[in-house]
């Protein structure tokens, strides 16, 4: 740095910083001040909250920030009358509590209105919500993503290269496939067939054939579930056509897609809602063996697998759920329509 020039991201870290370093000691000061006053230990007040002693004390030092909610309850147990609580350090305005806040800082502290380090934050942040989906609440991923679709729409209303207008485009395009997935997820079907729409649009205006695509496979998606089989056999094959796939009727063999899986490189970001796993392979095989009919030995087999994978790995509650529903499927056309509702049970209890 030369000069009196000052990096804003340095001097509002440095700001935030200090006004926490200061209201933990204030805070700590009148906890023990109230201590004093009641006569009480740190073991007192432990017992009586009750938390860990060590914990009460780094905060009476002015070491920890202790939870609002922790906050309160000491607030009650000593009777201060909401003054302690008062003293707990809050999440002020412009601090450095959220990805979005950081982003924003470091889109300030670049020369230009936006550079490569704040698009690199937003795809960093992108790319952490889709490895998120699996596990995470979806309306709170949700909210999430909104917000972040929000930020980056302003973005593009600024002052941009067309390079940096495109890929911001891509980037909202991925946040508006993941509200897809959360909104379908938590029952609000307009509103993810218009973010649906939305994908398409910008991987249209951002010539991400890609974003296109995933926005049909949604799409046929939503139609199967609905049971709207042409619908999806349609928008299967525009997707494909889209991503550049030929001969979209030629019917590949299973052996024949395993190998050409095989060939592909493994996925950079693991767990990625939107990066095929090549792993899922034998879960859609179980699948389509199943739907198809043909041959329910080998699909029951292949079923099978998928459960003990599921097993080992102590997850993927989703794919386990639509094994169980196969498994049913499977007994009730041998007509053992006990076997069958058991495992259409077990699927249920897994939501």
């Amino acid at each position: 740095m030369e000069g009196d020039a000052r990096c804003p991201l340095r001097e509002a870290a440095g700001s935030s910083h200090a006004k926490l370093v200061q209201a933990m000691s204030d805070l700590g000061s009148e906890l023990r001040r109230l201590l004093a006053e009641r006569g009480m230990s740190l073991r007192d007040l432990a017992r009586h909250v009750p938390c860990d002693s060590g914990n009460l004390s780094k905060i009476a030092r002015g070491q920890k920030r202790p939870s609002p909610e922790l906050a309160a309850r000491l607030d009650e147990v000593l009777g201060a009358g909401g003054g302690l609580a008062a003293l707990a350090p809050a999440v002020a305005p412009g601090a450095l509590v959220t990805d979005l806040d950081l982003i924003e800082l470091a889109r300030r502290a670049e020369a230009s209105d936006l550079g490569s380090g704040t698009l690199d934050l937003l795809n960093v942040a992108v790319d952490g919500m889709c490895g998120d989906y699996p596990g995470a609440d979806a309306a709170a991923l949700s909210a999430r993503a909104g917000r972040h679709l929000r930020y980056v729409t302003r973005l593009l209303g600024g002052r941009v290269t067309l390079a940096q207008h495109r890929e911001l485009l891509v980037i909202s395009g991925w946040l508006s496939a993941l509200i897809v997935c959360t909104c379908y997820d938590t029952g609000d079907a307009v509103t993810a067939r218009t973010a649906c729409r939305m994908t398409r649009q910008f991987g249209s205006q951002a010539a991400h054939a890609v974003l296109v695509a995933w926005s049909f496979e949604i799409a046929a998606w939503f139609a199967l579930v609905e049971s709207g089989c042409p619908e999806t056999v349609a928008l299967s094959e525009a997707g494909l056509e889209r991503a550049g796939v030929k001969n979209t009727r030629v019917q590949l063999s299973l052996q024949a897609s395993r190998t050409r899986l095989d060939r592909l490189p493994p996925p950079e970001q693991h767990g990625d809602h939107f990066v095929f796993d090549g792993a899922k392979y034998e879960f859609y095989v179980a699948t389509i063996l199943t739907w198809l009919g043909s041959d329910d030995v080998a699909a029951e087999a292949q079923v099978r697998e998928v459960v003990r994978q599921c097993g080992e790995v102590g997850g993927w509650p989703t794919r386990l759920g639509t094994m169980r529903l196969n498994l049913g499927l499977l007994a009730a056309r041998r007509g053992h329509l006990d076997e069958a509702i058991s495992h259409g049970s077990a699927a249920l209890r897994l939501r």
